[in-house]
C-alpha cells in the first residue's frame, strides 16, 4: 500500500533509533491487520518521548463516535517546539505556585500539585 512505501521511507530517516521501531511496527500492523500488534505500535509511540518530528497515523481519534468504537482517519506530522516547550516545562515547575495563588477557595486547593509533563507543537 502506499501508506506502507511512505512509512518505509520514513524508517530510512527518523529522528531517532526509537522512531524508526515505532514506525516498523505501525509497517508491520499495517501489513499483518493484528492488533495486538496496533498495540504494541501504540505502547512504543507513547514511550518515544526523545523524538523532536512526531506523527499520527491511522483510525484513532473516538471522539465522534458516542459509544467511542469508532474512530476517524488521522495522519499528521508534527514537531516540537523547543523554545515554547522551555517556557511550558517553566509554567509546570511552578505549578505549586500557581495553586497557591489561585483565587478559589483554600478548601479546593491541593496541598501538593504536580506539574503536567506536555511539549508544544506546530503541527505541518
Amino acid at each position: 500500500s502506499k501508506i506502507v512505501e511512505w512509512l518505509e521511507k520514513a524508517v530510512e530517516v527518523a529522528d531517532t533509533p526509537k522512531q524508526a521501531e515505532v514506525i516498523r511496527n505501525l509497517i508491520e500492523y499495517y501489513r499483518t491487520g493484528d492488533l495486538r500488534q496496533f498495540d504494541r505500535y501504540n505502547i512504543l509511540w507513547v514511550e518515544d518521548l526523545e523524538s523532536r518530528v512526531d506523527f499520527v497515523n491511522g483510525f484513532i481519534e473516538t471522539y465522534d463516535d458516542p459509544l467511542g468504537l469508532k474512530a476517524t482517519w488521522e495522519s499528521v506530522v508534527n514537531f516540537r517546539d523547543e523554545e515554547a516547550t522551555k517556557r511550558t516545562e517553566i509554567l509546570s515547575a511552578n505549578a505549586q505556585w500557581f495553586e497557591d495563588h489561585s483565587p478559589i477557595d483554600p478548601q479546593y486547593k491541593k496541598e501538593k500539585v504536580k506539574g503536567v509533563s506536555a511539549k508544544v507543537i506546530t503541527v505541518v
